[in-house]
């Protein structure tokens, strides 16, 4: 009767000693798949934080084109009083007063601009993250046809492997913006753009 009370004994120590263990492993279990989780969650935050102003695009140069505010192009097209123009003439006032291209695979007439008196910068690297926000339709107010009519004198054409995927055209005196690339096309006005913020990106 003594050996079997002390069996007893011993099996259920082995009993708890087995059951305390497992617990144990358990425990260890849910500590990892917490940590699992909690590194999975700051992950997805962190692209999110990263994708905070998606842009439709890709590119990897941008060329920045402007007019000096007395061109001599313009001064011929005035002293011509706008008559009898050459087809470079017509071109340099199609882009300066029109939405174009309207499809961005138009853009022949883009091959030429410092032909017809615009002058070409190359903006550093450093500039893209700023232009990511600037040119975001998501950013902007609907455009809303005001009195001022727009005189493009500032260009970015973006680039990616030397193809031109992007153009955004700018008007700082009116504060309006034009930007047309390969999934979208759209007019936008005043508060979308930090115009500030834009003139500085030389």
């Amino acid at each position: 009767m003594a050996e079997k009370t002390q069996f007893a004994g011993i099996a259920n120590s082995l009993t708890g000693d087995t059951l305390a263990a497992s617990i144990e492993k358990i425990l260890e279990k849910m500590k990892t798949t917490k940590y699992i989780a909690l590194l999975f969650f700051t992950m997805i935050l962190s692209g999110c934080s990263k994708s905070e102003f998606p842009i439709s695009f890709k590119f990897d140069k941008v060329e920045y084109y402007s007019l000096q505010e007395h061109d001599s192009m313009f001064e011929k097209i005035y002293q011509k009083r706008y008559k009898n123009l050459t087809l470079p003439e017509k071109q340099y006032l199609e882009l300066r007063e029109h939405e174009i291209p309207t499809n961005i695979n138009d853009t022949l007439k883009l091959l030429s601009l410092e032909k017809i008196s615009f002058q070409k910068t190359l903006l550093p690297s450093e500039s893209y993250a700023k232009l990511r926000e600037i040119f975001n339709s998501d950013n902007c107010s609907p455009f809303i046809q005001n009195a001022c009519a727009p005189d493009y004198k500032d260009m970015y054409i973006f680039k990616n492997k030397s193809k031109i995927v992007a153009v955004a055209k700018v008007c700082f005196q009116c504060e309006i913006l034009y930007f047309v690339d390969r999934k979208s096309k759209w007019q936008k006005f005043g508060d979308c753009v930090n115009f500030e913020k834009l003139k500085k990106i030389k």
